[in-house]
């Protein structure tokens, strides 16, 4: 469309406008993204936008730059994405896309790509970051291109803990070793909204934002957005997931497309999700889990509770385990809650080979399982003390465990279940029991008042709130788990679950592919595929209501019509179509009618034009 001549026009040719009109649809590549092949940063950056669209059902290109240089394509999407690319012997390529984005086109850059192209992105500069620790990306809300994210600064307040904010165990980055550290950039703002900043991870959560990380810019007919490094890509085990919504709003507000479709993370229209988890292994247990259990019937919480119990005593001193207690394993079963491993006994994996962790594991099997029902094994594990590595995932892995709840979200930067090793990895919230009462001696009512904290914050998200609990620990304040319980179930769109559960929900979903279709003005219409080889059910579809929008939604499902579930995200509305079952290799049409008074049939008298 463009040709790096550098000479605006001034009217988009009639493909662009169609694209606009249409909304972003799979029929062709909707957002191409530009990446060097030689780079590896700008490869995560590509690989994890392409990720994140490609499971909402957006089509994308992917152009290197190596091998086709900026300045001689031929742009005809309503996006383009310039993924960390290095424009100082390319000022050609710049004023391409300065044509782009003035004539109408949407543009997110990220990281270095910002040198060179400030005037689109309506910065004053662009500087690297330094060695400073500011690795978290905290988000202003109000923004179209930050809408519904729901990180809207620092979390509800400064809580009550300590500045050191209970790292006891402070999370490791997965950064690939060869980046030498993840290349972030700062930007100072000329005429562009800023929309997020960068924090310091390990600062309270009542400090100040920092430097401008993210900005937003109208330029021209067109948009842009630049972020100085996708959010989350410093400590986020589950980039894209938990951060997809970021790259997707952006998308979608460049775009101009205000119908917004996407998957949704929990089954039935749920926006989040709660789990209890009790780590089991002091004699205590004989009171404390007949007291949980019970609160748990009380609630009306069925299928609900996770205790990681260790095998037997012999670890450290004054641990026990299930074939001490025959008698809470059984009350654990009866409950409907789940039974899963802590350990053959109670004593660190980290840092054994993996003969010792493999044997060690299979002997832990050996001593509970005898104990549950015919053909019933374990399935998931949490290591004591939440220590464990990269060898027992694996020693996990190849005895066929499917889950593990033991690297520690502590600053609740992930809150999605995410792939590790093998498994899947339910990461626990922290702070748990033991750091605010034993540690910190905090009473129950500060204590609370910091779960509460979190539990809004991780729910805000649309995540997991993976609760971490000692059963010997709690029972005394088992108020507050009472209180907190019933906050979540008030609210009434969170899924309260066992992590068995959670973690066959979420690989069932992994199977799950959303196609937009071409669509009438009148709706939306999505293919929503099971590609996995489990069925699914409760599968939704999230479709965002743009604001100012007042008028009544129907949809069908299939061709039959079906009810429409209202969810707040943030400062969004969405209605959520529900597919009630989805077999391997099945298909379901879901048509979302988006304008009140469209539906008439034959027996119905057409007002006269």
């Amino acid at each position: 469309m463009f040709t790096p001549s550098g000479t605006r026009v001034s009217i988009l040719c009639a493909a662009f406008a169609a694209w606009f009109a249409a909304g972003l649809s799979t029929a062709s590549a909707a957002v191409v993204l530009l990446h060097d092949g030689s780079s590896n940063a700008s490869r995560f950056d590509c690989d994890g936008i392409d990720a994140a669209l490609a499971e909402v059902g957006i089509a994308t290109e992917r152009i290197d730059v190596q091998a086709s240089p900026v300045s001689g394509l031929q742009l005809d999407q309503p996006v383009v994405v310039a993924c960390h690319l290095d424009f100082a012997h390319d000022p050609s390529g710049v004023a391409l896309l300065d044509d782009w984005v003035f004539d109408g086109g949407g543009l997110l850059a990220t990281g270095r790509s910002g040198f060179g192209l400030e005037s689109v992105l309506g910065l004053a500069s662009v500087q690297a970051l330094d060695d400073s620790g500011q690795t978290e990306v905290r988000f202003v809300a109000g923004h179209p291109s930050t809408s519904g994210i729901g990180w809207d600064g620092p979390i509800t307040g400064q809580g009550p803990l300590p500045a050191s904010q209970v790292p006891a165990n402070v999370r490791q980055y997965y950064i690939d070793e060869s980046f030498g550290g993840w290349p972030s950039y700062v930007a100072s703002t000329g005429t562009a909204l800023e929309t997020g900043f960068w924090r310091d991870w390990l600062a309270p959560w009542g400090d100040p934002d920092g430097d401008v990380a993210v900005t937003a810019e109208t330029y021209g007919a067109g948009r842009a957005i630049y972020s100085g490094a996708l959010p989350g890509v410093h400590g986020n085990w589950d980039w894209p997931r938990s951060w997809r919504t970021v790259v997707v709003h952006a998308v979608e507000w460049l775009a101009g497309d205000h119908l917004l479709a996407e998957l949704g993370l929990w089954p039935n229209a749920h926006a989040a999700a709660l789990s209890w988890t009790g780590d089991t292994e002091k004699p205590a247990m004989e009171t404390a889990v007949p007291s949980l259990l019970a609160l748990f019937d009380e609630l009306g919480l069925e299928r609900f509770g996770t205790f990681y119990i260790v095998g037997q005593s012999g670890g450290d001193a004054g641990t026990t385990g299930a074939q001490e207690h025959p008698a809470v394993v059984a009350a654990i079963l009866a409950a409907g809650s789940e039974l899963a491993g802590h350990g053959d006994i109670h004593t660190s994996f980290n840092g054994q080979d993996y003969a010792t962790q493999l044997q060690r594991l299979t002997d832990m099997r050996g001593l509970i399982e005898p104990m549950m029902p015919a053909g019933e094994r374990l399935t998931g594990f949490r290591a004591p003390y939440l220590s464990q590595d990269p060898t027992t995932w694996q020693a996990l892995a190849a005895l066929g465990f499917s889950h593990d709840a033991g690297d520690a979200d502590t600053w609740s930067n992930v809150t999605l279940p995410h792939p590790n090793g093998g498994l899947l990895q339910l990461p626990p919230s922290m702070p748990m029991d033991w750091h605010l009462f034993e540690q910190y001696e905090l009473s129950e009512a500060d204590a609370l008042a910091v779960w509460l904290d979190k539990l809004d914050y991780v729910l805000a998200r649309r995540g997991l709130f993976s609760w971490l609990h000692h059963p010997w620990v709690i029972e005394p304040y088992i108020d507050a788990v009472s209180e907190l319980l019933g906050h979540a179930l008030d609210r009434g769109d969170v899924w309260m679950a066992r992590q068995d559960d959670i973690a066959a929900w979420w690989l069932g979903r992994d199977g799950l592919r959303v196609e937009r279709l071409e669509s009438p003005p009148d709706r939306v219409r999505l293919r929503v595929r099971n590609e996995g080889p489990v069925q699914v059910s409760g599968a939704s579809v999230w479709v965002k209501v743009p604001h100012g929008e007042a008028g009544s939604w129907t949809a069908r499902i299939d061709g039959e019509w079906a009810g429409l579930v209202e969810r707040s995200h943030a400062q969004s509305l969405y209605r959520v179509a529900i597919i009630a079952a989805l077999a391997p290799g099945g298909e379901a049409l879901v048509e979302v009618f988006t304008r009140k008074g469209l539906f008439t049939d034959r027996f119905e008298v057409m007002p006269e034009s």
